[in-house]
């Protein structure tokens, strides 16, 4: 009977051994399992790991965003409306001591014939020929704008308009040069221009805001009254990109070729047209 057991026993031993050992490789379970443990353990540090790594890059990506949109050198884009300039542009740093009372270049000066032709230059490339789908894009309606006769619509860029109004002011500045005999209704004409002119550029002054550092000085030939100076640099157009891409699109001729007026457009009325004929009417019955 103890035989019967021993031998029993013996077996199951064997059994438990064969089960539980690899006599091969010399391990035990016993030593597997802790191995999947340290697995599981790696795994979830892994894990951890990522998700530390992931709020640390999204918390980096916020904190630049906030920065970049409070930085005062970065300026918004967002909500600018299109123009077919736009990818043509290129810009300099640029430090122009302009705010120097005796600075002068080849726009200034009194009226003379290279004064004129460097002013004429300038604005000559006022007016370009647009496409349908420019002039839509560019946020404008086609009901009412101008087509030009070899194809196309009659367009043109702010600056060119904010330099076609320096130029006029420039003339009525030196009106007896360019208007020696102008009749007091063509004066009247050329005021009403001229104050369009200012508003026009007030307002672009103002949108542009230009914060250049400035100093008042004493110079030899100060005066009574200390003169302006400034060493600020600034970021600006590379005029030449924008000017040959304006000059590759010009309408050419001094006057647009376009066609005439369609019939059923109703003609504009704004405020300050409906000032400048009671005005005129006004100061028609004075005289």
């Amino acid at each position: 009977m103890d035989s019967t057991r021993s031998s029993s026993s013996t077996e199951y031993d064997e059994e438990r051994q064969t089960l539980f050992s690899d006599k091969e490789n010399g391990t035990h379970w016993s030593s597997v399992t802790p191995t999947s443990g340290n697995t599981t353990r790696a795994f979830i540090w892994t894990s951890f790991y990522i998700l530390v790594l992931h709020i640390a890059l999204i918390w980096t990506g916020t904190l630049l965003w906030l920065c970049n949109r409070n930085d005062p050198d970065s300026i918004p884009l967002t909500g600018r409306s299109w123009s077919p300039v736009h990818p043509f542009l290129e810009y300099e740093v640029r430090a122009d001591n302009t705010s120097l009372y005796n600075t002068q270049s080849k726009y200034s000066g009194i009226p003379s014939e290279e004064v004129d032709g460097a002013w004429w230059e300038l604005v000559k490339p006022a007016l370009f020929n647009a496409s349908a789908e420019e002039i839509e894009r560019a946020g404008e309606s086609l009901e009412d704008v101008a087509e030009v006769t070899m194809g196309g619509y009659l367009a043109g860029l702010g600056v060119y308009h904010e330099l076609h109004c320096l130029q006029r002011i420039r003339t009525y500045v030196h009106e007896y040069y360019y208007y020696p005999q102008m009749s007091d209704t063509e004066r009247y004409t050329l005021r009403h221009h001229i104050d369009h002119c200012v508003e026009l550029l007030r307002s672009t002054v103002m949108c542009h805001g230009t914060t250049d550092f400035e100093v008042f000085f004493w110079g030899e030939n100060s005066g009574e009254l200390p003169e302006a100076r400034s060493s600020a640099k600034r970021v600006c157009v590379k005029w030449d990109s924008l000017h040959d891409w304006s000059r590759s699109r010009f309408v050419r001729g001094d006057e647009p070729p376009v066609k005439p007026k369609p019939e059923g457009i109703a003609q504009h009325t704004h405020e300050h047209e409906h000032e400048h004929e009671h005005g005129h009417d006004h100061h028609t019955q004075e005289r």
